[in-house]
């Protein structure tokens, strides 16, 4: 399933007339962990205060990681690749189009991929390899999905800048599996996620 969410995100990102947004895979994220069972809103595990504190630690060291890591690369050139593609296909200026992106990926990648990256894919995935295994695949399958959102640029990616943002987004998969793990709860994560894109 996995692998069939990482096309659509593809797809969304390149032929879709409405690139570089993701309609279909933010749906798909939101709704198959419910679906499948994995999610239940009427199950949601309330972790104990210190997950909450640790959740916006997390987020705030992860974010210092991630600028250690991207400061050698132009991610804004890279983006601004993405948006100049993006706003040649919908008419729109390239700043219009970076602000409704940034607004849709603030609202909802915290709750989206941590839904199927964590409460689908990563549960799944402890049943038959453990937490350890599955933390590490759900993560890298999280980051490698990351490339999709420069695929509208293409040819015009530069690949070095892209490779380096997939690094750090498995670096937060491995920080926020391990904290869904520790804390019994998808909230924590969540919770990190929406800080860590907040703080960007």
């Amino acid at each position: 399933m996995a692998a069939a969410l990482m096309v659509v995100a593809a797809v969304e990102n390149t032929v879709a007339p409405w690139a570089p947004f993701y309609v279909v895979y933010a749906t798909l994220t939101l709704a198959l962990p419910v679906i499948f069972g994995s999610v239940a809103l009427t199950r949601i595990r309330w972790p104990r205060w210190p997950y909450w504190i640790a959740a916006i630690g997390l987020a705030v060291g992860l974010q210092g990681v991630f600028r250690l890591l991207t400061r050698t690369v132009d991610l804004e050139g890279m983006f601004g690749a993405v948006f100049d593609a993006a706003a040649a296909r919908l008419h729109r200026p390239p700043t219009v189009i970076a602000r409704a992106y940034l607004l849709m990926i603030i609202i909802w990648a915290g709750l989206g991929e941590e839904l199927f990256y964590r409460g689908y894919l990563q549960d799944r995935l402890r049943q038959t390899f453990g937490a350890p295994t599955a933390i590490a695949a759900a993560s890298a399958i999280f980051a490698v999905r990351h490339y999709a959102q420069v695929l509208i640029a293409w040819p015009h990616v530069p690949w070095s800048a892209a490779t380096i943002w997939v690094l750090a987004a498995f670096i937060v998969g491995l920080a926020l599996g391990w904290l869904y793990e520790k804390s019994g709860s998808l909230l924590p994560p969540i919770l990190c996620h929406y800080a860590f894109n907040l703080l960007a």
